[in-house]
């Protein structure tokens, strides 16, 4: 398999009817899955698995779909994200045979997690380009930021963001 696609994650806006949502990207388990229902306050609340959804994939690794055991409603949103456990499963014996499938889903598996990681880090506040390096960007205590706001905080769209 190959990954074509950047994405790890989609959101739906709830209708009150539509209990089905489809998610393109590969998983290879139904765990690799985490769904987040936001209310119209834009509160997240995690989605349990069998509790809240089911999920189908016709063969592992794929894509599928969600099925919801209740219909988001209008006003809320669900949010479908591949999170992946970052650990290493593949064990590779040395002077053994040279199985390429094997090489190939772990080659696979490292791309989803690259992703998952590069998701987080689009989400995260940045330092321009070029301001000097060398500066903590580490908070302060609680105590501390307590009434405190991010001052002058611009928001720049990932795919105008260099790199």
């Amino acid at each position: 398999m190959t990954i074509t696609t950047t994405s790890n994650s989609v959101q739906y806006s709830g209708n009150g009817s539509t209990t089905v949502f489809a998610f393109s990207y590969p998983v290879t388990a139904a765990g690799d899955l985490v769904v987040v229902l936001t209310d119209s306050a834009g509160v997240d609340t995690a989605q349990v698995i069998t509790t809240d959804y089911s999920v189908t994939v016709a063969s592992y690794p794929g894509s599928g779909s969600i099925t919801m055991v209740t219909a988001p409603a209008s006003g809320e949103t669900l949010t479908i994200r591949r999170i992946l456990a970052l650990t290493q499963s593949v064990d590779l014996q040395n002077q053994g045979a040279f199985f390429a499938e094997t090489h190939e889903s772990a080659f696979d598996r490292y791309v989803m997690a690259d992703q998952q990681q590069q998701d987080a880090l689009d989400r995260s506040l940045h330092f321009p380009v070029s301001e000097a390096s060398g500066y903590s960007a580490e908070l302060p205590i609680k105590s501390a930021r307590l009434g405190a706001v991010l001052e002058q905080i611009q928001f720049i769209p990932v795919h105008s963001r260099p790199r």
